[in-house]
């Protein structure tokens, strides 16, 4: 009756050793599917990063360009308007309204084509 017992505790021990292992696989296997899915989500993660910093370099590039267009643009209407007043302060007045209907001729010329 005695050895009945022992082989009991025996197969309880080796059973529950078993059920450890099988625990500790299942565990294992859900770790490492869970470590896929977070490597994916990382390296998607890393694309994002790397587009926006890509985006926003060319936005800089694109701000900057522009920035040195519009202080060139800038230069060429202050050379023209100094050169209005010289006109201007000079008295000819013909020549003025020649020239302020020749503007007023092209604005509304480039505001009927635009459409």
């Amino acid at each position: 009756m005695q050895r009945s017992r022992t082989n009991g505790r025996a197969s309880d021990r080796v059973d529950s050793r078993l059920a450890a292992e099988r625990t500790e696989d299942m565990l294992e296997n859900e770790n490492n599917n869970m470590l896929l899915r977070l490597q994916g989500q990382v390296q998607a993660l890393k694309s994002i990063t790397i587009d926006i910093n890509n985006e926003a370099k060319d936005q800089n590039r694109l701000l900057s360009d522009m920035d040195s267009d519009f202080t060139s643009t800038g230069g060429l209407l202050g050379g023209s308007m100094h050169r209005l007043r010289g006109l201007a302060a000079s008295g000819q007045g013909r020549v003025m309204c020649y020239l302020v209907g020749f503007i007023l001729f092209v604005f509304f010329l480039i505001y009927y084509l635009m459409p």
